[in-house]
């Protein structure tokens, strides 16, 4: 009789344990919510900014670091101007909430219906409302919960449009471009999801898109161009388009503000435009060269430390 108790407790013992997400103390079950801070994770964004969108790819790094006490991993993407760079942000995941370094809430999907978040990171933050929640099928067939959270409509935040977060994706609207949401439009860019990959594995493609981190959504009379080396030094090489003729354009470098800070010293030679940058403090700045005839040149560059 000793012997089938034993058994029993060892039996009930294996159970248990086989329910990672069962707790005994609390009697109730915790979600097991598909992860957003993954490494296998990969997102391919339109990334709008002032008056050009390029596309972006975004992943997080493959280890984590500890940052304020807390293992966290760090957001890259790769943008189809400016090339390889770093968000310079830090993110963890429990539970389904994602962390800022600094324990600044950036996604919940532990709330409901009528459930609310207030933030407080900027003046014009305010009370953020889940209006509805539901369940999205993408090609992977994996259930994903979804959250519709409705931003105010207040004197400093006047449009109030809805956010759409998808559990394991993030916002379809606005992908991570700051740790909080409700902002003004112009206080900063956008990132629209337009493809979603894990391990290589297109899970959800925005209709009429492609993954492919080259193709544009430019307007017509805007037209790529390359310039190198970049990130530069001192000087800055634009391979001029052969529809601009060499003495009919002009050239501005704005900063991410959108302020035209400079008109740059120009010589051209062979079809090259030679910029001369050295005034420039390091950083990203976007570059316009523009033509006679109306149409606009966009480019982005990087001047790298000394």
């Amino acid at each position: 009789m000793r012997t089938r108790y034993l058994l029993l407790l060892l039996f009930s013992a294996q159970f248990l344990s086989a329910q990672p997400y069962f707790n005994p103390t609390l009697k109730t079950s915790v979600l097991p919510y598909l992860r957003i801070i993954n490494p296998a994770n990969e997102w391919t964004v339109e990334h709008a900014e002032l008056f050009k969108t390029s596309r972006r790819k975004y992943r997080f790094a493959p280890d984590s670091v500890l940052v304020n006490g807390k293992y966290c991993y760090e957001l890259k993407y790769e943008d189809s101007f400016f090339g390889a760079y770093s968000t310079n942000r830090f993110y963890r995941e429990e539970n389904g909430i994602v962390y800022t370094s600094n324990e600044e809430v950036v996604y919940d999907l532990n709330l409901g219906t009528l459930d609310t978040m207030v933030y407080y990171y900027y003046p014009n933050q305010y009370t953020r409302t889940v209006t509805a929640v539901g369940t999205v099928f993408f090609n992977d067939s994996l259930p994903r919960k979804t959250q519709k959270v409705e931003c105010p409509n207040t004197p400093d935040f006047p449009i109030g449009n809805p956010i759409t977060i998808v559990e394991g994706m993030g916002d379809l609207e606005d992908f991570f471009h700051a740790p909080f949401h409700c902002i003004n439009p112009l206080d900063g860019p956008s990132d629209y999801i337009v493809c979603f990959s894990v391990n290589g594995q297109i899970v959800y493609m925005k209709p009429g898109e492609s993954c492919d981190l080259t193709a544009t959504t430019l307007p017509d009379n805007h037209t790529r161009i390359s310039v190198y080396p970049n990130p530069a030094d001192e000087r800055l090489y634009i391979d001029i388009p052969a529809s601009v003729a060499e003495s009919a354009y002009q050239l501005r470098i704005y900063n991410t503000l959108g302020a035209c800070i400079l008109t740059p010293k120009m010589a051209t030679s062979g079809g090259l435009l030679t910029v001369d940058i050295a005034r420039l403090s390091p950083g990203s700045y976007w570059g316009m060269l523009l033509g006679a005839d109306g149409k606009t040149f966009p480019f982005g560059f990087i001047k790298k430390r000394e």
